[in-house]
């Protein structure tokens, strides 16, 4: 089965379940925070290669392979939720004096289903598995390959409007890069291993 089938059966996944919990009592929680993918920085490393090739000046994140992390679900009162993440974010700028761009722009997408170990306490473990699908976007893109995730993770004042949690996982998807310098294209798993920390708000009960 290919990864745009599986990617169809898991979205299919989460509609039955969204149709199986909508009766059953929940609310809506959103963590947003920041994300870190392990392997991000050999993606920018080749991508700033081929632009400092080229006699370009290049913007880089002092972060790494650090972004932007937002992962909505829907968590039912059985421990059982789902939703979906995005992110982490990461974008590389190049300059020069005649306005060419060999921009670079990634983030992570994909749906997912968890289960908080201790749903109603103010403190839970949760476990969460899903699919990823890393959108990117540059002169050197030279194609993507979804795969799934799987992790794990904390979260703190969980009956509070506002908590905060963190999560680590694994993500197996990959984007396949043009290396100019050695004349050959990596495919790149880029959050081989993902961390997150995140603030989390509750939309619904108090």
């Amino acid at each position: 089965m290919g990864s745009f089938s599986l990617f169809r059966l898991f979205l299919l996944m989460i509609l039955f379940l969204s149709g199986v919990t909508s009766g059953f009592a929940g609310e809506m929680r959103l963590p947003i925070g920041l994300g870190y993918s392990s392997n991000a920085t050999k993606i920018t490393d080749i991508y700033v290669s081929n632009i400092e090739n080229r006699g370009y000046d290049v913007s880089k994140s002092p972060y790494g392979g650090t972004g932007i992390f937002f992962s909505p679900y829907y968590q039912a009162d059985s421990g059982l939720g789902f939703g979906v993440t995005f992110g982490p974010t990461i974008f590389l700028l190049a300059s020069n004096g005649s306005g060419d761009s060999y921009n670079f722009a990634y983030m992570g997408f994909g749906p997912d289903i968890r289960y908080a170990f201790l749903q109603g306490s103010n403190i839970s473990p949760f476990a969460k598995v899903g699919l990823r699908y890393p959108f990117a976007g540059g002169k050197w893109v030279k194609g993507v390959t979804p795969g799934f995730f799987a992790g794990g993770g904390v979260e703190f004042f969980r009956t509070k409007r506002c908590g905060f949690g963190f999560e680590i996982g694994y993500d197996s998807s990959k984007i396949k890069i043009e290396d100019t310098e050695k004349d050959k294209t990596e495919k790149i798993q880029q959050g081989k291993i993902t961390v997150a920390i995140y603030a989390v708000i509750r939309t619904g009960k108090n």
